[in-house]
């Protein structure tokens, strides 16, 4: 009864407090705007003269006029031409008698003997003034009634005055006598009446009514239920707020280096988490650190460079601030244990000869990893390792490859593809997080979606070229270091969310090592001649093998093929494979690319990655252009931005600073949201390098440029 009793007093209390505040507001809300024309007497042609009308509008507010002849609507008054300079705009000026003013002049030089109308509306509110006027011939004066008319009735004054003007003033309440000097409020006492005195008195009672009951209800010790329970505190109101979790795949490093870290954001509350800055413990060094805005439900990928100061096993704490549409801040914390060598010599500190073989079935993981991953799945075999898929302690799911088996030569490529691959840190190669030879030699790798060998073939030649440029992009970044990949095929081909990424460097050398090898260190349809040969090879002895691959993406088979190794093998040191054209004659675009990477003397080749990767540009761009049109003709916007944004990216690649600019410009017409308004930043800082006659494009624009990009393409990607 008392939680009864309480809320009825404080509803009759809001109750009383509204009443008091209309009964209180009356007289003034009572008063209307109004606009009131001084009268007007009769007229003669050739007479100039001002209008002035009086009003409570506040100053400058504007006020349309126009005059035109009570025979024609308003919209007729142009079509006459006599009226010409009679309708226009002034503002309302500060007046000299209480109310502010209105006044402009009028010429009725050219206006015909005809009864007029003068109407004035202000631009904002709805209130207007009407006033009649007669032009006369003669100049003599003449007395005629005057008409007082109002919107409130029907009733039609007549009087007799020197100066004979009708008069229409209206207001904007249908039943409010038009304003004049004498009904009009200017001071709080004219409205001061019985009401007030009776809302104040109201006001007086409420109010000490609501004193008391807040009063009572702050000394009144609460009441226990019959269960001896105190009542239930009021829920406070929740709103809406982002939620980020932030998952950092890379947890191996070495100490003293910048490394390259991925850090995957997703946001899963129900507002935008806007401005979201990081900030790392002390134990590492960090760079472009940039904020960014994730939206609800959705994620994002950031890079960010990571130098470890000190090894060991090294926890690190990331501080992320962030706020919501309401402004309100937000902080979240996320650990990390990570793994600093002090060198990736380290990790050779156990021979090969060492290891401890285990027998093995090939679909068996080794129980020694039971402890690190769960949910073990194979994926396949390849070489000298299996690959499974597996779930580490976090829930991430990763790539774990393990060796068939443990003898001398297995080790001794586990430590050479060990040392090239932990080396390579580069978006088109499949990244390495994890790695050791105890308690048993394995590989903890990003897992990917498929491989080029699982595609049917053959594909588009535009798609193929997209797939091939890539992939030059990420050997341009492992020649520069002279390693060499040398078993180049579909299967080391990897695809994630549609990107392809190079796999598998277990026979990887660096240049200037021993360049002998065996049968048994290639893949005979893809190897290039100088393998066979047992010659020295080099960088171009991977543009053959790209050649080979161009050469079955488009046309559905191999250039060299026999029922042998040994057939393969004299195919390729003797044969000159089809034309691509006489299998698909679309293919002619793209023939001449694919027989020069397939030139047996490899000085007839590209003689670098960088000179392939410009023709694919070349051909990309002519019909990229095409799709980008055909795209805008059918309005497919989506699309548009899509092929927008490869051109971006092939032009970046290349050095083409100037295209690339241009087609970001397009990007970001066609783009929405988050991804439009990265763009345009992006566009800006590469116009501010033009301006400045920067030629070199930074790795940091061309990451921003990829993270924006595959934002748009990944979903046509994987289509």
């Amino acid at each position: 009864m008392m939680k009864s009793s309480n809320n009825t007093k404080w509803i009759l209390f809001i109750i009383g407090i509204f009443f008091s505040i209309v009964i209180l507001a009356h007289p003034v809300l009572a008063t209307e705007s109004f606009i009131r024309i001084d009268p007007i007497g009769d007229r003669h042609v050739g007479d100039k003269f001002t209008i002035t009308a009086q009003t409570n509008l506040a100053v400058d507010d504007e006020v349309l006029f126009e005059v035109y002849s009570s025979s024609f609507k308003p919209t007729q008054k142009s079509q006459s031409g006599e009226f010409s300079g009679a309708t226009g705009t002034v503002k309302v000026t500060k007046g000299d008698s209480g109310f502010n003013k209105i006044s402009f002049d009028i010429d009725v030089s050219t206006f015909k003997p005809d009864e007029y109308i003068i109407k004035e509306s202000a631009v904002i509110q709805d209130v207007n003034g009407v006033a009649l006027f007669n032009v006369l011939k003669s100049a003599a004066p003449t007395i005629v009634p005057t008409t007082v008319k109002t919107t409130a009735a029907s009733t039609t004054v007549a009087t007799t005055v020197a100066t004979p003007v009708p008069t229409i003033v209206k207001t904007t309440a249908a039943t409010t006598v038009a304003p004049t000097p004498t009904n009009i409020p200017t001071q709080l006492s004219d409205t001061f009446n019985p009401l007030i005195i009776v809302g104040i008195i109201l006001l007086l009672c409420i109010g000490g009514g609501g004193y008391y009951v807040l009063h009572s209800r702050k000394t009144r010790a609460p009441r226990s239920t019959s269960s001896g329970m105190q009542p239930p505190a009021p829920t406070e109101r929740t709103t809406a707020s982002p939620n980020l979790l932030l998952t950092m795949e890379k947890t191996q490093f070495v100490v003293g280096n910048w490394h390259r870290v991925p850090i995957h954001i997703k946001n899963n509350g129900k507002s935008n988490a806007v401005d979201v800055s990081f900030t790392f413990s002390d134990e590492f060094e960090t760079k472009w650190i940039e904020p960014a805005s994730i939206q609800a439900g959705s994620t994002k990928d950031v890079i960010i460079g990571l130098r470890p100061k000190q090894g060991g096993n090294i926890p690190l704490e990331i501080q992320v601030q962030y706020h919501d549409a309401e402004k309100q801040v937000h902080n979240q914390t996320f650990k990390y244990w990570i793994d600093v060598l002090d060198s990736v010599s380290s990790v050779n500190a156990q021979s090969p000869s060492a290891f401890t073989p285990k027998p093995l079935t090939p679909k068996q993981p080794p129980a020694e990893l039971s402890d690190r991953y769960i949910d073990w799945e194979f994926i396949g075999k390849g070489g000298f390792a299996r690959v499974f898929k597996a779930k580490r302690k976090d829930g991430q799911f990763v790539a774990v490859k393990i060796p068939i088996s443990l003898d001398e030569s297995t080790g001794k490529s586990f430590i050479a593809e060990l040392q090239n691959w932990t080396r390579l840190d580069h978006p088109n190669i499949v990244k390495v997080y994890n790695f050791n030879i105890m308690p048993s030699p394995y590989f903890e790798m990003e897992l990917c979606d498929s491989s080029l060998a699982e595609r049917k073939k053959p594909i588009e030649s535009e798609e193929a070229a997209w797939i091939l440029f890539n992939v030059c992009e990420g050997l341009k970044f492992t020649h520069a270091q002279k390693i060499i990949h040398r078993d180049l095929k579909p299967q080391n081909i990897l695809l994630k969310n549609g990107v392809p990424k190079i796999s598998d460097w277990g026979l990887s050398r660096v240049i200037t090592e021993s360049t002998s090898t065996t049968a048994a260190s290639f893949t005979p349809n893809y190897a290039a001649p100088e393998q066979i040969g047992k010659k020295a090879k080099d960088e171009r002895t991977d543009i053959w093998q790209l050649g080979v691959i161009f050469y079955e993406l488009v046309t559905g088979g191999l250039p060299f093929t026999g029922d042998s190794m040994v057939e393969v093998m004299s195919s390729i040191a003797t044969k000159n494979p089809t034309l691509p054209s006489a299998i698909n004659p679309s293919l002619h675009d793209v023939e001449v690319m694919i027989m020069k990477c397939l030139e047996k003397n490899p000085n007839k080749r590209y003689q670098s990655v960088l000179e392939f990767q410009k023709d694919l540009a070349l051909y990309l761009r002519v019909t990229y252009t095409e799709s980008l049109k055909k795209s805008v003709t059918a309005k497919d916007y989506n699309r548009s931005a899509y092929y927008c944004g490869d051109l971006v990216m092939v032009n970046l690649l290349t050095g083409d600073m100037k295209s690339a600019y241009k087609y970001l410009l397009d990007f970001v017409h066609y783009s929405k949201g988050d991804v439009k308004a990265e763009a345009q930043e992006l566009s800006e800082q590469i116009k501010m390098r033009m301006e400045m006659g920067v030629t070199e494009i930074p790795d940091e624009l061309i990451q921003k440029a990829e993270i924006i990009v595959h934002q748009v393409s990944a979903g046509f990607r994987n289509m």
